[in-house]
């Protein structure tokens, strides 16, 4: 097996830089997130009796058991999100390692039409990567999902009509923000325009005509 050189003296341009520090700063406050909405859903699940042992106070078996599984599976999931996070979070930390070892690794002075991903990729980003980001995307928001699910439906097996009228208003209003998740149209990279140079275009007098303008102002009359 080859050995992996490594160069010492190889930095990451600004751009990447800047990728790998809004990630991994992304990442800490997703991990963050994920162990609050961990503690807030075991704080339910006591309020809400769904542990076992005691009355919940639900009549409706189905409601119950849909209460319970929203529950737990805002729990799960939130534990998975801030393992995919950590994940996140060693892959970026160690970009600059793994594009010093990379022969074709970006650099200041290159003009790139790639996206984001690729040019993690060509740096040396671990792979699979997109992978772990899709599986923390999606289970940071499944668990706020499952949470705000199981609030719901909890208000709205013990409560009136009009708080349930209220309540499905502010909750319309709270997962409006989750638009913002559709990926946008992708745009075309054009690299910048160089001015194209002058081409000198040589200027050829015609030989015969300047020979007979001097005969003829010779023998002008003066």
């Amino acid at each position: 097996m080859p050995r992996l050189f490594v160069r010492l003296d190889y930095d990451l341009p600004p751009l990447l830089k800047a990728i790998q520090q809004d990630w991994i700063t992304s990442c800490q406050n997703a991990a963050v997130v994920s162990a609050l909405v961990a503690s807030i859903v075991a704080q339910l699940i006591s309020t809400m009796n769904l542990a076992g042992g005691s009355d919940s106070g639900i009549s409706n078996p189905a409601a119950l058991k849909a209460l319970t599984i929203f529950a737990w599976s805002a729990l799960l999931l939130s534990c998975s999100a801030t393992i995919s996070a950590l994940l996140l979070i060693d892959g970026f930390g160690e970009l600059p390692w793994r594009a010093a070892r990379e022969t074709n690794a970006p650099k200041t002075s290159e003009t790139s039409g790639a996206t984001i991903s690729q040019l993690l990729e060509n740096a040396g980003m671990r792979s699979g990567w997109k992978l772990i980001r899709l599986h923390w995307l999606i289970s940071l928001v499944a668990s706020i999902c499952c949470m705000i699910v199981q609030i719901i439906l909890y208000v709205w097996l013990t409560v009136g009509l009009a708080v349930k009228i209220v309540l499905l208003l502010v909750t319309v209003f709270s997962v409006l923000p989750l638009l913002y998740l559709i990926p946008p149209r992708r745009q075309r990279f054009s690299p910048p325009s160089t001015p194209t140079p002058a081409v000198l275009q040589p200027v050829i007098v015609d030989q015969r005509y300047s020979m007979v303008s001097s005969t003829t102002m010779r023998n002008s009359p003066a």
